[in-house]
Parts: structure tokens; C-alpha cells; sequence
């Protein structure tokens, strides 16, 4: 989303350009630079209204993300108005003529909650069209068979992954995690200050689960949190030191008036 092409390509759109799935992790940075910064630079009514509105947008957000997480602590009513509350902020910023049909369709949010109790994810459905684009793209011969060429390939696919031992398990930790090589290895001594580590005792991959709900990457952009501070970052990799998940991560803090310094967190 930030390389060059792609900023070239926002800033021609005016808005900015990418996957559901990329904005659902990066709307939370988004609205910390709209609180911290944007909203204490509007120079007019009309930036601060849409700052105002993105707002409205992302506690909207917050409310369908924990529906299902935090039940009992969320309530339809509560959801209803922040809806309300986001679509009259929308429209004192853009106006009536730009709502379109998903604005409408955000009212019905609250009144499911209310029926079933929970809001099930969709991005899991929109997630396996992956799976049909991977055999379907390259595929040159679209004769009557080409179909049934799709759907048998998909078919295999899906049932080779749920062969797979960990397709069903959320345990918290490494995801397909293998032992560590010696890069890894120096690298973890090098953060404990030891001479070396026992290999048999760190486990290393590209990706690690947090909760049941979700997992994080390689290169995913994170909030750290510490008693005194907060730091962004971006994980190099995640490790397991007997039993335990960690992240080796690399830290960015920025100062004021000066470059940002960047350092390892373990």
C-alpha cells in the first residue's frame, strides 16, 4: 500500500486504494493520526467534519469487530447509535449525495445483532475466492470441461488443507512452527545476551496466533505497549524459547524534532 506506484495511484483515486483486509489492519493507525494530528491542523469546518466522520466510522468499526468477541459488553442499542451517529457525521461532511447503498445497508447491523446475537464474518467467503483465481487465471482452454477443471482442482485443494493436523487448532503460538536455524539462533542470543542458545529450545515461523480470532505476520506493523511508552513496529519473526512465544520485532520511536531512532524489542 506505500510503495511509490501505490501512493501515485491513491492520490489520482483521492482516496485510498486497497483490500478490505488491508484497511481492517490499518484503520486503527489511521485513526490515531486523525486524533493526534489531523484534527488539531483542520483549518476549516469541512476537515474537521470529515475527520469527525472517520471517527464516527471507526467506532462503528470497533462495535461490529467485538460483537462477537466481547458478548454481553456490546449491546444492539449501542451499536444503533454510534450507526446513527456515524451516518449524520457523514452527511454534514459530504452531504446527502454522496451516501450510497452500503450506508443504508449499516442500518440493519443492529437489528441482526439484536435477532441472532451475533454478526458472523463474511471476509472468510470473500477470503477462498483465492482458492478458484489460482487454478481458473491461467487457464487457457474454456471449453465445457473448463468449469469442472476449476471446481475438481478447488475440491482437492480444500481437502488437502483440511488433511493438514493443525487445520483445526488455535492454540495460542507459532503456526507450522519448525526448528530454528542459526541465523535465528544468533539472533535470539544476541537479544537474551548470551553466548549462544540450546537449539532444542527455540522454535521459530513466519506467523504465530494471539488469540483464537486471529494471527500475526511477518512484516505485520504492531502497537506495543510498556508501563512508561508506547512503540510501533514491524515483526521480523516470531520464535517460541521453550514453550513460550515471543516476537523479534524492530522498533520504530519517533522524537520530536529530531529523526526517528530505531531499535530491536524482544
Amino acid at each position: 500500500m506505500f510503495t511509490n506506484s501505490k501512493k501515485k495511484s491513491h492520490r489520482d483515486a483521492k482516496h485510498v486504494k486497497c483490500q478490505a483486509s488491508d484497511l481492517l489492519s490499518l484503520y486503527p493507525v489511521l485513526a490515531y493520526f486523525v486524533q493526534i494530528i489531523l484534527l488539531k491542523t483542520c483549518r476549516d469546518d469541512s476537515c474537521t467534519n470529515a475527520c469527525k466522520a472517520f471517527l464516527a466510522l471507526v467506532k462503528v468499526l470497533e462495535f461490529i469487530h467485538l460483537a462477537n468477541r466481547a458478548q454481553g459488553r456490546i449491546t444492539s442499542d449501542m451499536m444503533r447509535d454510534a450507526i446513527h451517529e456515524f451516518l449524520t457525521a457523514f452527511v454534514l461532511a459530504w452531504g446527502v449525495s454522496k451516501l450510497i447503498p452500503k450506508c443504508h445497508w449499516l442500518l440493519h447491523f443492529a437489528k441482526h445483532f439484536q435477532t441472532h446475537g451475533a454478526l458472523p464474518s463474511c471476509f472468510v467467503n470473500e477470503r477462498y475466492h483465492r482458492n478458484p483465481k489460482r487454478y481458473a487465471n491461467d487457464m487457457t482452454n474454456t471449453s465445457n470441461d473448463a468449469s469442472t477443471n476449476v471446481v475438481e482442482e478447488t475440491v482437492c485443494h480444500m481437502i488437502s488443507r483440511v488433511e493438514n493436523p493443525f487445520a483445526f487448532a488455535f492454540n495460542i503460538g507459532l503456526v507450522n512452527g519448525r526448528p530454528a536455524i542459526r541465523s535465528v539462533l544468533r539472533a535470539v542470543a544476541l537479544l537474551l545476551d548470551a553466548e549462544t542458545v540450546n537449539s532444542e529450545l527455540v522454535r521459530s515461523s513466519t506467523e504465530s496466533r494471539f488469540s483464537k480470532f486471529g494471527t500475526c505476520c511477518k512484516g505485520d506493523i504492531v502497537l506495543v505497549k510498556s508501563a512508561d511508552s508506547s512503540f510501533v513496529g514491524r515483526v521480523r519473526l516470531h520464535v517460541e524459547l521453550d514453550g513460550e512465544p515471543r516476537a523479534i520485532e524492530i522498533m520504530l520511536q519517533v522524537i520530536r524534532n529530531g529523526r526517528p531512532t530505531m531499535h530491536k524489542w524482544f
